[in-house]
């Protein structure tokens, strides 16, 4: 029989036999969501860097196992395990000769096994399947529907139990249908929001769904709130010489010999220039010029710059001057609160100017305006 490898990358439909080629673990789980499996291998890795003696886990795709003869190799991890549990969107009827096999294999050897449903509904099928006690599988079930990393985390300390470690675990916490996000903050106040608005700038909703805290997968929200609550460009510092001798300058970058420089510009001490720069913006300290014939080692966009608050206000009023026409007053305000935006500081390794503000953007304006509609 053709047998494919496990390649990153690789979609497997189930026509083809696959070895997952796992090694044995305290606690084996099959799910039917890649995200619930992305979820529990997060809350995994957390565990593991915070206490090196919790249980071994090992993670599998049921849709890798659709082949009868993959089901059969994967029964030889299933077989070491101290606990196993298997979420199956659809119920054994989605993958009948997993479920046999399964029992089979925790019957043969005493291994405690939950069967759960991979939706909101019982699944009377599963249940008289399981080993485990009802209430046992009814909160391991718990867990995995409501989702989010915290639950994740109590999973994984339930399951502990499960097989005589010693946990502290909570029950599975409800996550609500709609509410407000911050990252790392479990159920977080619009009070406590607000308290991280900065002011003179504007409030931007983010409206994403509840599906991603889920999952756990609120990286790319969390990199947004980051982004807009700072309001700065990212920065990214060069050479102007050919360090690596490429034929290319402009691009290459120095060596980070420091930790990353946050920016603290002061006035300059010249009299004569203080309105017109900043300077010191970030310690220059931190970086060094590369070997010659080498790359540096300071990663892309390593700075931040300043931040950028602006307002604007427009106001609009229709006026009916007769046979169907209007006239159209229009007043318009930029820059409404008059905040000092600077611009991004030099970020040319070694230059005259680097690490300076020389710039910064518009003051208010403030414009009249009136048209004819007709």
């Amino acid at each position: 029989m053709h047998l494919l490898a496990t390649e990153p990358g690789i979609i497997a439909d189930g026509s083809e036999a696959v070895d997952l080629a796992q090694t044995p673990a305290d606690i084996v789980v099959l799910a039917s969501a890649d995200t619930e499996i992305a979820l529990l291998a997060s809350a995994q890795a957390q565990r593991r860097a915070d206490d090196p003696r919790t249980p071994t886990l090992r993670l599998a795709p049921v849709m890798r196992l659709g082949h009868n003869f993959s089901v059969d190799l994967y029964m030889e991890t299933a077989a070491r395990a101290r606990l196993v549990i298997a979420r199956l969107l659809g119920g054994s009827a989605y993958w009948p000769y997993g479920v046999e096999r399964l029992a089979e294999t925790c019957r043969d050897n005493g291994t405690p096994l939950a069967l759960l449903p991979g939706d909101d509904k019982p699944d009377p099928e599963l249940a008289r399947l399981s080993t485990l006690p009802a209430d046992t599988c009814r909160r391991l079930w718990r867990y995995l529907a409501e989702g989010g990393p915290g639950n994740a985390d109590n999973f994984l300390l339930f399951a502990a139990s499960l097989i005589g470690c010693e946990t502290v675990w909570a029950e599975p916490a409800p996550m609500l249908r709609a509410g407000l996000y911050w990252p790392r903050r479990a159920t977080p106040s619009l009070a406590e929001i607000a308290a991280k608005w900065r002011s003179g700038g504007g409030v931007v909703p983010v409206v994403f769904y509840r599906a991603l805290v889920q999952s756990g997968n609120t990286a790319p929200v969390d990199m947004l709130v980051e982004v807009l609550a700072g309001r700065t460009d990212p920065l990214n510092v060069t050479l102007s010489t050919d360090r690596a001798n490429i034929g290319i300058t402009g691009q290459q970058r120095p060596d980070l010999v420091g930790p990353v420089p946050q920016l603290s510009c002061v006035d300059d001490p010249d009299q004569a220039a203080r309105r017109r720069q900043l300077i010191n913006c970030f310690d220059q300290s931190a970086f060094a010029l590369p070997a010659q014939f080498t790359f540096g080692s300071a990663p892309r966009n390593v700075l931040r710059g300043p931040g950028f608050f602006s307002t604007d206000l427009s106001f609009m009023k229709n006026v009916p001057i007769g046979g169907g026409a209007r006239f159209q007053f229009r007043a318009e305000c930029y820059n409404l609160f008059d905040n000092v935006n600077y611009g991004n500081p030099n970020t040319t390794f070694a230059a005259a100017n680097f690490g300076r503000i020389t710039s910064a953007g518009s003051m208010r304006q403030v414009q009249l305006g009136g048209k004819v509609l007709f």
